[in-house]
């Protein structure tokens, strides 16, 4: 939410101070994404919408002139995921924020170039492989089209930062070690996507807190993957599949009939 978010920010820049390190240098992120964290998936209804909102905004437009390598905003999806949306939901609820957050940021004063290169969104990455390579996909291919209707001069700006959280959702606590073949799958649909951060649950998270075995095993799935798998070493992998770029359009051709239906709504908010 904007209130946390907005404290942990000026945290690290009152850590940075007392170091001696230069804040423009300070390379970071933080989840600052009033309409998830408050109404859509977390349900914590700490201040008004308009409140955290405003505070968000204003730790971007700060951000944007004094730490230029700190993301944000930063959108999330993946709580709606965990809350019982599907994929198409997921991103039409993301982009739809995130249009009207680029709306209210443009109103403070910043140029479209000014911060959407360090604009990142966390989606859901599921064990349906083909339907989240696709998702992801499609991802980047809106965030280009909708980034085109505000005319930015830097090719930077189309660029999505996107990372993935599996949820625990998706994990069973009846035989658990079934559960590490979900969360590869979870890791694979995302490095297959192009996602540049992966986050796992462990394989006993559906019924306890994680213990140091389960972390590690989570952890070396993800480097399996990333060096053994040859997955990364290849741009879009499944790009030019029949299946995979049908999906793709398919996703793509839904969520913008979700957004305009949303926007004819007057926006997500």
């Amino acid at each position: 939410p904007g209130l946390s978010s907005a404290i942990s920010y000026c945290q690290y820049l009152v850590a940075t101070n007392e170091l001696g390190i230069d804040s423009s240098k300070l390379l970071g992120s933080n989840l600052n994404d009033p309409y998830d964290s408050i109404f859509c998936g977390l349900g914590l209804h700490t201040q008004p919408l308009e409140i955290q909102t405003r505070l968000s905004c204003d730790l971007t437009v700060y951000a944007r002139r004094h730490t230029p390598r700190w993301y944000t905003p930063v959108l999330v999806g993946f709580n709606q995921r965990e809350a019982g949306v599907d994929a198409i939901h997921e991103l039409a609820f993301v982009f739809s924020k995130a249009c009207d957050y680029i709306d209210t940021v443009l109103d403070r004063g910043l140029s479209i170039d000014d911060f959407t290169s360090r604009f990142a969104v966390h989606l859901y990455s599921g064990v349906d492989l083909f339907e989240e390579v696709a998702k992801f996909r499609a991802a980047r291919r809106i965030w280009a089209k909708l980034l085109k209707r505000y005319g930015p001069k830097n090719p930077s700006s189309y660029k999505l930062t996107l990372g993935s959280y599996m949820g625990g959702s998706s994990l069973t606590k009846e035989q658990p070690l079934n559960n590490i073949a979900r969360v590869t799958l979870g890791a694979l649909s995302a490095s297959l996507g192009g996602v540049q951060t992966i986050f796992l649950p462990c394989y006993d998270e559906a019924y306890a807190l994680p213990t140091e075995l389960s972390q590690r095993t989570s952890l070396r799935v993800q480097q399996i993957i990333a060096y053994e798998s040859g997955t990364p070493k290849v741009i879009d992998p499944l790009g030019g599949s029949y299946y995979v770029e049908h999906l793709t359009n398919e996703i793509e051709r839904e969520v913008f009939a979700l957004m305009n239906k949303i926007e004819s709504m007057d926006g997500f908010e």
